[in-house]
């Protein structure tokens, strides 16, 4: 090996001087059109439609005090929708907004990335960079520029634009808050290219606005007082700290004792254990018993499940994948870079996190192999280098198998079945009586400027024990409404709990409760059902379904 080095460097190291040569055109346009083409063909879900309803429904000043207690994440990407609808743009400039932004990610990879070119033209059609970042237009879309231009600004030492980007950063979600936690740690820990610090002056400068807008960050994702989702629904259940959110946020404490009261009976026909008609479930395997430990034995699973996931689906490759990285990492003297990946690791660990957050982490992964990629200085690092190319290209091989499936999937099948519910619906708006329930529900309301359903006080989802249609439903089918739109969801057959252990069963409900069965007790009978998938892998991480209900025996 002793004269691997020359070979190694010549190998990893760029070439072009960080000009976009004739292949970085030919992927960059590549790319663009990838992506442009998926996007014509995309069919938005509920997660699409909530983000975009509540900015066009709602004041700049009620978006960002009110209204953004009850998602659950900071407020950057609600304020740019904000501003698309003032401009009279339509919903579909949201997909550009999300578009754009991933071709500008890409941009920069191309021509400021330190990878070869190999590893410089296939990473623009992973996954997370080609499909789910760009095609499904959410807060997670602008990511990618805001890390691509951190690595940038952290490799030529610029410490009030990593303030300012970071500071942005952790204002499109909880899990992008964790990594730009990680990367500030990095300015603020001394260097190990032993290169001078930055001017004293500059870094403070550069950490009060990062401080500055991760309060506020923070602050317009605390959850309101009368919240009903998710772990922030177990917070506000606490009265203490029920008081509190509502002195931090200046909503009201409502009475959740009548919540309660009002919820929806459960009993042996709740749909929650029930596939959704005509699929199979998933023969997975119950959580197994572990052994002394087990605790902390499936923590680790877990951490190792939600890391592997977003790598591979061969958890042997996913292994020698990170396994390579932290060698290179380590021969390299480069550890620190790690710091972001760590964060948004531990962040996935303690957040709500669904397949569709996996391409957060992708992201993260991209930042640390740019922040630390260099030409190795030695034989060993040489070979450290050279084994975790030859690794990496293996996982973007498979990478994009997965990303022409998702692409190929989502041209020819509907990602969602809110497109073909409203066109069902459209004829029967100001005829009949429509109502919506559950959360999925609300993907119909963005094909309309006006609410469809006369039992929701808003087009977008309050998730609001004060404004809880689901609670009313009793009082809701009293006046017989003639269309009942129910809005279901079921797991799919990928999911990172089954990256390693078989814990998810596939096609089974996972927002079951019991409104389905009360219909069906209450003289309703299903007449159609408008689903859509969500690839993941090879596979599908979800299906959402709006599923019309009338009064059994009408004429339909």
């Amino acid at each position: 090996m002793r004269g691997a080095l020359p070979g190694a460097v010549r190998l990893l190291g760029r070439t072009g001087g960080g000009r976009l040569s004739r292949g970085d055109w030919i992927v960059l346009c590549g790319f663009v059109l990838l992506t442009a083409w998926t996007a014509l063909h995309h069919e938005p879900w509920a997660d699409e439609a909530q983000a975009w309803l509540l900015a066009r429904d709602s004041s700049l000043a009620g978006l960002l005090l009110d209204r953004l207690h009850y998602e659950g994440t900071p407020g950057l990407w609600y304020v740019l929708l904000w501003g698309l609808h003032r401009a009279g743009l339509p919903y579909p400039s949201m997909q550009t907004l999300a578009l754009a932004a991933n071709a500008a990610a890409v941009y920069l990879l191309l021509r400021f990335s330190p990878f070869p070119a190999p590893i410089r033209w296939a990473l623009p059609f992973s996954v997370a960079l080609a499909y789910q970042l760009p095609i499904v237009a959410r807060s997670y879309s602008l990511i990618p520029p805001l890390v691509f231009l951190l690595c940038i600004a952290i490799e030529r030492q610029r410490p009030i634009a990593v303030g300012l980007l970071a500071g942005l950063l952790a204002n499109l979600s909880l899990i992008s808050l964790c990594m730009a936690l990680g990367f500030f740690l990095l300015v603020l820990l001394p260097g190990d290219d032993g290169r001078p610090r930055p001017a004293v002056k500059a870094r403070v400068l550069g950490g009060s606005i990062f401080a500055v807008l991760l309060l506020a960050a923070v602050y317009t994702a605390i959850p309101g007082p009368d919240v009903n989702v998710g772990r922030a629904q177990a917070l506000a259940a606490k009265p203490r700290l029920r008081h509190l959110l509502a002195v931090l946020t200046h909503e009201p404490v409502e009475a959740r004792a009548a919540h309660s009261a009002s919820a929806l009976p459960r009993d042996s026909t709740d749909t929650a254990a029930s596939p959704a008609p005509g699929l199979a479930p998933f023969n997975a395997k119950r959580r197994p018993i572990l052994p002394v430990g087990g605790a902390l034995t499936l923590a680790a699973v877990h951490f190792a499940s939600l890391a592997f996931f977003p790598v591979s689906s061969i958890n042997l490759l996913a292994l020698l994948f990170y396994a390579a990285l932290l060698v290179w990492l380590a021969q390299q003297r480069r550890l620190r870079a790690s710091l972001p990946l760590a964060a948004v690791l531990i962040g996935a660990k303690a957040l709500p996190f669904n397949e569709h957050h996996a391409c957060v982490i992708w992201i993260a992964i991209v930042a640390v192999l740019w922040l630390g990629w260099k030409q190795p200085s030695n034989e060993r690092a040489a070979r450290a280098g050279l084994a975790l190319a030859s690794v990496l290209l293996l996982v973007l091989a498979e990478q994009l198998c997965w990303t022409g499936f998702a692409c190929w999937y989502d041209c020819n099948h509907p990602f969602s079945g809110s497109r073909s519910a409203a066109r069902w619906l459209q004829p029967r708006v100001g005829r009949e009586s429509i109502v919506g329930f559950n959360y999925h529900s609300i993907a119909v309301q963005l094909y309309r400027a006006q609410r469809i359903y006369s039992n929701q006080k808003t087009a977008y989802w309050p998730w609001s024990i004060a404004n809880d249609s689901d609670a009313r439903i009793a009082a809701t089918l009293a006046q017989r409404p003639e269309v009942v739109v129910d809005g279901e969801g079921y797991n799919g057959n990928v999911s990172w709990r089954n990256q390693i252990l078989q814990e998810k069963l596939a096609w089974v409900r996972n927002d079951a409760d019991g409104v389905a069965a009360y219909l069906l007790a209450h003289g309703y009978e299903a007449t159609h059902r408008f689903c859509g998938s969500q690839p993941s892998q090879l596979g599908f991480s979800e299906m959402t379904c709006q599923v019309i209900y009338q009064p059994a025996g009408a004429q339909h």
